[in-house]
């Protein structure tokens, strides 16, 4: 379980800081209104690591790997060593550090070799900056013990660890009561440092330092109740957590949901937006962008001139299709109808946007009743002279008598005789088209 410590705050002007940030949203195109749209904006931040949280975690150091070990004596310093990765430390990128002997990790050349530590922040020229107090103290690695570096694991999750194993005091001494064994890591992946505290014993009378101090001296980050204090520590670790975030405000309408990095909301009419992004430190950026809402279409087709299918809506790119499939090279306002189906069309207004008409279906006329409007029937004597003009399809006739029964039958598409009809009565005439479509006429002879 992660305990948040009790930090120091101040409120204070970033004198060392060329943060920036940058935040873009594209435009959004919606085709029609009443469309539920998500805003994600492209947020470039300020350096994450202008802040800092200090988080006691489970204790847990590292095993440095085929570690250097160098060669420091009483108020000494040794570097640059290759970080091995970039590393961010209070809005600024690093490549390389420098080891002081009394006990800190340094991102800037020529700091002061000073053994008393003093309160930080502290813009004196005789307190070393731009570092990480591990805990600063009067340590003497010339009376024994061992500092060494050691780069572990594989991007993009990297750490530099350094080691101050077992080293001496120097108004103390270097038996196990008096000597310090700590480490400070570097992350790559979150630009975080861990401090492990394996062994730091009190030296009476002799003050320490545990924290972060940046490169003018203006802010600091320490550990509650140990700066420039007599304390102890055994096996702890304190996470110090970058914390630069960036939150957002929305300027939308009435029905706008804004949350932490997304917009989720219903627009309306086309518009213009506003997002801020401000973090912790006080950088600020907005970004204007704007959604087009364009009108949704409902194109309604009828037919004109007997076989010309007409859209209603002009003034639009037109794609026809037959039974779902593109038409090629129809596409303009009116069609003509060349075989039977399914006809739709699609619009694309000026924005891009696509609309599909509804349905029309183009189906064979009916033509039993165009048929019954010419056909005549004559009986002379003992037949039946059925009349009318030709047409492009058959016809089925049937002649049945009161029982039901079929006396004649044909395949007729212009006019014929029935012969022979031998019995007076009453007679059934059925008509079917090539459809199925059917009609009956009553005859009598």
């Amino acid at each position: 379980m992660k305990y948040i410590l009790t930090l120091f705050l101040l409120i204070f002007t970033i004198l060392d800081s060329t943060a920036q940030c940058a935040i873009e949203v594209e435009d959004i195109l919606l085709c029609r209104e009443n469309k539920e749209v998500q805003v994600i904006p492209t947020i470039t931040s300020s350096p994450i690591s202008h802040s800092y949280d200090l988080i006691e975690e489970p204790f847990s150091p590292e095993a440095l790997i085929n570690p250097n070990i160098i060669s420091l004596l009483d108020d000494d310093v040794a570097g640059p060593f290759a970080l091995g990765f970039e590393f961010e430390f209070f809005g600024q990128s690093y490549t390389e550090f420098y080891i002081g002997s009394n006990g800190w990790v340094s991102f800037s050349p020529d700091q002061p070799l000073t053994y008393v530590p003093e309160e930080i922040p502290n813009i004196s020229e005789d307190i070393p900056k731009n570092c990480i107090m591990g805990p600063w103290e009067d340590w003497d690695p010339s009376q024994g013990g061992e500092v060494k570096y050691s780069l572990i694991g594989t991007p993009p999750a990297r750490k530099m660890v350094i080691e101050f194993y077992n080293v001496a005091h120097f108004i103390c001494g270097n038996d196990i009561n008096s000597s310090g064994y700590f480490q400070i890591v570097l992350e790559e992946e979150n630009n975080d440092i861990m401090g492990h505290l394996i062994r730091k014993p009190l030296c009476t009378g002799e003050n320490a330092t545990f924290g972060l101090h940046n490169s003018d001296g203006s802010r600091s980050y320490t550990f509650s109740g140990r700066n420039a204090s007599e304390w102890l520590s055994m096996n702890q670790t304190v996470r110090f957590n970058t914390n630069n975030y960036t939150n957002l405000f929305w300027s939308a309408e009435e029905n706008a949901d804004p949350s932490f990095n997304t917009l989720i909301f219903t627009p309306q009419t086309s518009n213009t937006y506003t997002v801020t992004a401000y973090d912790v430190i006080g950088n600020t950026c907005s970004d204007e962008f704007e959604i087009l809402v364009s009108p949704l279409l409902d194109p309604f087709l009828e037919v004109v001139d007997n076989n010309v299918l007409h859209c209603d809506l002009a003034g639009y790119q037109y794609q026809w299709y037959l039974n779902g499939e593109a038409i090629e090279g129809e596409v303009y306002q009116d069609l003509n109808l060349f075989t039977f189906g399914s006809y739709t069309v699609e619009l694309t207004d000026e924005n891009g946007c696509k609309f599909m008409s509804r349905v029309h279906l183009y189906t064979k006329p009916n033509n039993i009743e165009e048929l019954m409007d010419v056909l005549t029937i004559t009986v002379k004597n003992k037949q039946l002279d059925i009349s009318f003009p030709y047409t492009h399809s058959a016809f089925n006739f049937k002649l049945h008598d009161l029982n039901g029964k079929i006396i004649y039958e044909s395949e007729e598409n212009i006019s014929f005789i029935i012969n022979n009809i031998t019995n007076k009565g009453v007679y059934l005439l059925s008509i079917v088209n090539e459809s199925g479509m059917s009609t009956k006429k009553i005859i009598i002879l």
